[in-house]
């Protein structure tokens, strides 16, 4: 694995009712794009190094969730659910111009994160693309739910297989197609 590097900027939201860390890859200049995938630090280090090689010509905005990573407080009883996360994303998305949102299933990567609901409510606060990153054994029986929630585009791994049915079926539910191969 690639080691990675510091990032650019790095801090704590002011607008959030729960301090949310932050970190910043990339041109300062460039497009910003949202990133939520529990954030650097939450002990999902096998992702950033690909996720940064992906940048490009992007400036990257990783937000740890709340109850996750550096954002955890262990002195805040309160219980942190899916509502939660929705409102903390409303409040920071001025910063961005798309959000990258990792759905994952437990099985095709360790972790299970965001699901078709929790798109469903993020679309209701946003008008910016939803890039839903479907980390899964199984996009293809997931497309049609993920596409009605809101999502703008799909991104698939192209590693499990023939990706052109899944292409196909992206654009017959009127999404765009994004496509990547990394070793999860």
């Amino acid at each position: 694995m690639p080691p990675i590097p510091p990032p650019r900027a790095d801090g704590f939201t002011a607008t959030t009712p729960v301090p949310l860390y932050w970190a910043e890859y990339g041109d300062p200049a460039a497009t910003p794009v949202l990133v939520l995938h529990g954030g650097p630090g939450a002990s999902h280090d096998y992702l950033l190094p690909q996720m940064l090689a992906l940048a490009g010509n992007h400036r990257l905005v990783f937000y740890d969730q709340r109850g996750g990573g550096r954002s955890r407080h262990d002195d805040d009883r309160e219980p942190i659910g899916w509502q939660e996360q929705v409102a903390d994303v409303a409040r920071v998305a001025t910063v961005a111009d798309l959000l990258h949102v990792d759905c994952m299933d437990g099985h095709y990567v360790p972790n299970l994160t965001i699901g078709p609901p929790v798109v469903k409510a993020l679309r209701k606060h946003t008008d910016l693309f939803l890039d839903c990153h479907l980390m899964v054994d199984n996009p293809g029986v997931l497309l049609a739910a993920f596409a009605d929630a809101g999502a703008d585009g799909c991104t698939i791994h192209v590693e499990l297989g023939d990706p052109r049915p899944l292409f196909d079926e992206i654009r017959t539910l009127g999404r765009r197609v994004l496509a990547v191969q990394m070793d999860v």
